[in-house]
């Protein structure tokens, strides 16, 4: 499950990155376009690594993975929302925006939570079995709930989606899809 949320989060992170950039074709700055797409891939990542690789089995692996999620998400969900502002209010209204903030802000407190019950879990020695099942408990429920969060984040994004199309070549001499954006009154996919 968490290999097929990877794909449609990378999908969309790359969408979004394609959606930017063709609006905003004749701006030299690119960079936090770049930058977004490139922490929003590694938080991916850094997810397919936490939750792939159990706490108890893989220690470093997976704590490397929390830790490397709460930066690149938050980073992400953050300069998504800056964006989202900078945006004219055409391309993204603004209640849209304080969505985006809304779930950003609560994608950095769970994640920060996440990664100190991970580390409460994995450093502390716990003096009871019910404090270690307390704190396992904690830690499990605030993994899932920063991985939902941030691929709702992602979900915000979905009408934007609208534009798209998919070019399929009519010759065999091309032979690669493409991502096009349809024109402003064009409703059919391309």
């Amino acid at each position: 499950m968490h290999i097929i949320c990877a794909y449609v989060g990378g999908a969309t992170m790359y969408a979004r990155y394609t959606l930017l950039r063709q609006r905003r074709a004749d701006k030299k700055r690119t960079g936090a376009n770049i930058t977004q797409l490139v922490l929003g891939l590694l938080a991916i990542l850094a997810y397919v690594m936490e939750n792939n690789f159990p706490v108890l089995v893989f220690r470093e692996v997976h704590i490397a993975g929390v830790l490397a999620a709460t930066v690149c998400a938050s980073a992400y969900t953050l300069i998504n929302t800056v964006i989202s502002y900078r945006a004219p209010p055409e391309e993204d209204s603004r209640i849209k925006c304080h969505l985006r903030l809304a779930i950003s802000l609560a994608v950095i407190l769970v994640l920060g939570l996440d990664s100190t019950f991970d580390i409460i879990f994995v450093w502390i020695k716990p003096t009871s079995v019910q404090i270690y099942e307390i704190i396992d408990s904690l830690r499990v429920i605030s993994e899932w709930l920063s991985t939902v969060i941030f691929y709702g984040f992602l979900a915000t994004f979905g009408p934007d989606f609208k534009v798209f199309g998919l070019r399929i070549p009519k010759n065999m001499e091309e032979d690669w899809f493409y991502i096009t954006a349809s024109p402003a009154g064009d409703v059919e996919a391309n």
